[in-house]
């Protein structure tokens, strides 16, 4: 059962999101042996966090008094709950008005460390000039902070239709006409268009005037903050995110001081160093056991990159591989992705690209990794977005039929290997092979081998196909 540190309390997500925190209620939920359809929450308020909670069917009492009862153990307060037929909310109770020092316990929590920085921003001139020098901007008497900063848009984005953002950290000098966005993830995916909305001149007017800073000469530094220093996955042409790692920033927080500042800046750097030191599994040890411990910012996507470090040991992947994660109704979805360089083409403008690559897919609570073939539009772009751009999603579909021109030729030596063939025109999945049950990293190790040797010159056949279109 997750523990209370490990939460996202506090966030403040728009209507309906999923985070760490249903993401720990829903097997909890399911435990109890609720028909669990989804779990979302609400943003938080002053008496506590609000879960929504749908069912296939209308739980009965004793499911309904079973849920709370874990619900209590795992918050260690008293949960409130009201029920709807097929439907509950829920809310988990503050204990008290949360500070920094509190925060930054949530491990999870974005907030929490760029709460943090803001702090330390305003408070320690040793910090700020240390961290606009590391970010190469000249220091100034007037340099402050916004901590998620509003902005309201002229114009709705096209992608998502949103007019509201805020950047988790806004730092401004009007003296220097200067202006830093800061984006932190930990555990959170990027939202879709997220850093493309930040990188827009239009934002960035919209951001300065409302912080006070004339832009005539542009001075603008993007900053997307996480503990591996992640590239933000931007669409080509825009102005760049600059890749920063949490300790980057830890390494000149204030050392050593005995206040809540100093105290806080320790937990950080020893959060960052047990995320450097946190082990890969060795061959005996069980896949699933191992995924599903861990805690402060050794997160769910952190254990996934280290299991496949141990899977790749005297095996062949292809050269280039990344993380991510994508939400859905049940929580999280972690996966990496193996390519060679050729495999990709990035487009612009009416050509939406293509990646083709083999993508293993693990989602917490769920006894199942997956691996699977994709072909995808690069950069990536949801299959919604794709339905209302015509142009877009036309020459998407003659690519992934170009695609599978080369690719379902080796239909029977895909099957012979164990690989479930799907060659969907409308899906991005065009192969899977899920592996059930209690696994050894060995046994895992071997049977993800003989699959992609296998499914490499299907693969590039594919490619061959589409680079000749």
């Amino acid at each position: 059962m997750p523990r209370l540190h490990e939460l996202e309390f506090g966030s403040k997500p728009q209507e309906g999101e999923n985070t760490t925190l249903t993401d720990a209620v829903f097997p909890i939920l399911r435990a109890a042996g609720l028909p669990v359809l989804g779990v979302l929450q609400g943003p938080a308020g002053e008496t506590g966090f609000p879960l929504e909670v749908t069912f296939a069917a209308a739980p009965t009492i004793e499911e309904e008094g079973a849920a709370r009862k874990l619900l209590d153990l795992f918050a260690g307060r008293e949960v409130r709950w009201e029920k709807f037929d097929h439907h509950a909310s829920i809310e988990i109770p503050r204990v008290a008005p949360t500070d920094e020092f509190e925060l930054l316990d949530v491990a999870y929590r974005e907030d929490s460390y760029t709460a943090l920085i803001a702090r330390a921003f305003r408070g320690r001139e040793d910090f700020r000039r240390g961290f606009l020098g590391f970010l190469g901007l000249k220091d100034a008497a007037d340099w402050a902070v916004a901590h998620r900063k509003v902005v309201e848009q002229a114009v709705p984005e096209s992608k998502t239709k949103r007019k509201r953002r805020a950047p988790d950290l806004v730092l401004f000098s009007r003296s220097l006409g200067s202006l830093v966005v800061i984006e932190a993830k930990v555990r959170s995916a990027e939202g879709i268009g997220q850093t493309d909305a930040y990188s827009a001149p239009s934002f960035l007017a919209r951001l300065a005037e409302k912080v006070g800073v004339t832009l005539d000469s542009p001075r603008v530094q993007l900053v997307f903050l996480t503990p591996d220093g992640t590239l933000p996955e931007q669409s080509p042409g825009r102005a760049e995110f600059r890749p920063v790692r949490f300790d980057e920033i830890a390494d000149r927080l204030p050392a050593g001081a005995d206040d809540s500042l100093g105290r806080l800046a320790s937990t950080l750097r020893a959060r960052m160093h047990e995320r450097a030191l946190w082990p890969k599994p060795g061959d005996t040890a069980d896949v699933f056991s191992y995924l599903g411990v861990g805690w402060g910012l050794v997160t769910d996507l952190r254990r996934l990159e280290l299991l496949c470090d141990a899977m790749e040991d005297g095996t062949s992947w292809p050269e280039l591989r990344r993380f991510g994660q994508s939400n859905n109704p049940t929580g999280a979805v972690y996966y990496a992705q193996y390519l060679e360089k050729c495999w990709e083409q990035a487009g612009k403008g009416d050509d939406p690209g293509w990646s083709v690559h083999l993508e293993l897919v693990w989602s917490p609570g769920s006894p199942d990794l997956t691996l699977y073939v994709h072909h995808e539009t690069c950069p990536y772009r949801p299959r919604k977005v794709l339905g209302r751009a015509a142009e877009l999603h036309e020459a998407h579909s003659r690519f992934r039929a170009n695609f599978l021109d080369g690719f379902e030729g080796h239909r029977r030596h895909l099957k012979a290997a164990g690989w479930k063939v799907t060659p969907n025109r409308g899906k991005w999945s065009q192969a899977s092979y899920k592996i059930r049950g209690d696994v050894a990293v060995a046994a895992l190790r071997d049977r993800l081998a003989a699959l992609v040797d296998a499914a490499i010159e299907p693969v590039r056949s594919g490619v061959r196909k589409l680079q000749a279109r």
